[in-house]
């Protein structure tokens, strides 16, 4: 196996099949696999394990465990796109399954949507192309072979490109011989005692650490972009390849809190980057490869204290194209469209981070709340993050925001009650900013936070409602505890000097009804 792919392995596993006779027949038994759940097609940790299983399996001949790790594989990938996955590893899996030694292991396959992604079709192609076995009929139509014409081997193009090779490589030598002959030419002059050439062909120059240090500092610390702009990247690492010297003088410049670009292994002694980062963007987690054990991938969040994503809900109505350009510009399927639009909704969408222990900040923009799997997203974070011993989350922010039919009726708010009851000891501020909301808006956010009014007076932390305040004293009930909700989040609207909100119509027809239903 390996092991630079697949990583250190940090669980244990239980892979022997138990098999039963019952009435005269038998019975193969589940096979318990521990810190493993075959039913949990979210967490990523979870999924690596179960990737990595796959080929622990291949080396003992496993096959029925093999299968259940295929069809894990099949079901796991069913709602997600490659923007928020290892399509390297990915592809390496369907490859390898293609090849597998057992057909009926390989057969689970055959229930499989490839993402319909030009580039990713044609690397599996590429791959499996020259196979002799009949195996090719079910990859032709999971992985749509037959869709595209330009799937083909071109034995002359490969011939050309073969011989272009040759031709650069042959002019490479001429070349060089000829500097070869002008030397000699040169060195010829000098002993016959004509007018001599003096050509310093080599000049070293050895700067010691500390100049070295002073000149990077200058070239990298003063970046004013650094961090943010691509060019300030490429500019980082065109220093930083000069020598293996400067490799490392310049990796102590990479700050703590840099954007995860590219897969970064931090036991590899030529990365340039020494420690975790302590910033993560949801858009990174591609980088994670597949097969990355258990340990590298908490090693990769352990420092992490401030977490940022970007809601893909926006996708889900628009009719003039989506905002993730490659879904129409490099898939050749209008139902890989469709399939993104209805997959953002569901549960199986997002894959799940482990868990950040040093998280303190959270930020979600472009939040429709459509349906829970966002806030269910945010609710694994929200408990999986360490509260207590000078640990927890201390600020929280969302924007949230509606379509362009002013959908939906009202934004799911679930993940409230878990940010709220586990981490109040350590919460400095929650900013919750409607671009526009409705009624049923307000009536949601009272229904949750009626119950954490007690939780919430007890400590000092900043509550900023950005809402129409009109309309959630219209829609407080007649009790106790919606008065004493919307009195706490005035009072909070002063303290914090939030300015008054007003939507761009503060009060629809349709709002109108949907208070006079919530009043009836």
């Amino acid at each position: 196996m390996d092991n630079s792919i697949l990583g250190k392995r940090s669980y244990h596993e239980i892979t022997s099949v138990v098999e039963v006779e019952q009435k005269g027949d038998i019975v193969q038994q589940p096979i318990i696999v521990e810190d493993i759940d075959f039913s949990d097609l979210n967490s990523l940790i979870n999924f690596n394990r179960i990737y990595n299983l796959y080929y622990q399996c291949l080396e003992s001949r496993n096959d029925s465990l093999r299968s259940q790790c295929v069809k894990f594989f099949v079901k796991y990938h069913k709602y997600k796109f490659i923007h928020y996955f290892d399509v390297q590893g990915y592809i390496k899996f369907i490859v390898d399954v293609f090849f597998d030694p057992e057909f009926n292991v390989f057969n689970n396959m055959s229930s499989f949507n490839c993402r319909a992604h030009n580039p990713t079709i044609q690397h599996i192609y590429n791959r499996i192309i020259n196979d002799k076995r009949k195996r090719i009929e079910i990859y032709q139509k999971c992985c749509y072979f037959t869709k595209i014409n330009r799937l083909e081997y071109d034995l002359n193009d490969f011939y050309n490109k073969l011989l272009s090779k040759n031709i650069d490589n042959e002019n490479t030598v001429k070349h060089q011989i000829n500097l070869n002959d002008r030397e000699i030419q040169l060195e010829n002059n000098s002993n016959t005692g004509s007018d001599s050439i003096v050509i310093n062909k080599e000049s070293k120059c050895i700067l010691q650490d500390i100049l070295l240090d002073k000149i990077i500092s200058f070239s990298v610390v003063n970046l004013p972009t650094f961090n943010i702009k691509y060019k300030d990247v490429e500019i980082v690492l065109n220093i930083a390849l000069v020598s293996k010297k400067i490799f490392k003088l310049v990796s102590k410049y990479i700050p703590n809190g840099y954007y995860l670009r590219g897969p970064i292994n931090l036991q590899r002694e030529n990365c340039i980057v020494q420690s975790p980062p302590l910033f993560f963007d949801y858009e990174s987690i591609k980088y994670i490869k597949y097969g990355e054990s258990t340990d590298r991938t908490n090693q990769l969040f352990s420092r992490v204290d401030e977490f940022h994503i970007s809601s893909d809900e926006y996708d889900i109505y628009i009719n003039d194209g989506v905002e993730r350009f490659y879904i129409n510009d490099e898939t050749f399927t209008d139902n890989e469209d469709l399939c993104y639009r209805k997959s953002i909704e569901s549960d199986r969408y997002l894959p799940h981070l482990p868990a950040m222990p040093n998280l303190k900040r959270i930020t979600l923009i472009k939040y429709y709340g459509y349906e829970s799997n966002y806030s269910s997203f945010l609710t694994s974070i929200c408990k999986s993050t360490p509260s207590g011993d000078g640990r927890g989350i201390e600020q929280f922010k969302i924007d949230i925001n509606k379509d362009w039919n002013s959908a939906p009726d009202f934004s799911n708010l679930d993940f409230l009650e878990p940010l709220i009851r586990l981490h109040s000891n350590t919460l400095k501020s929650i900013e919750i900013k409607y671009e526009y909301c409705r009624d049923l808006d307000m009536v949601i956010l009272l229904e949750h936070l009626k119950d954490l009014i007690p939780t919430m007076e007890q400590h000092s932390y900043s509550f900023i409602l950005h809402a129409n305040y009109r309309k959630l004293k219209r829609v407080c009930q007649e009790d106790d505890k919606d008065r004493k909700v919307y009195q706490y989040l005035l009072n909070q609207k002063i303290k914090n000097n939030v300015k008054d909100y007003s939507d761009y119509s503060d009060f629809t027809n349709d709002d109108e009804d949907e208070a006079d239903n919530i009043n009836q």
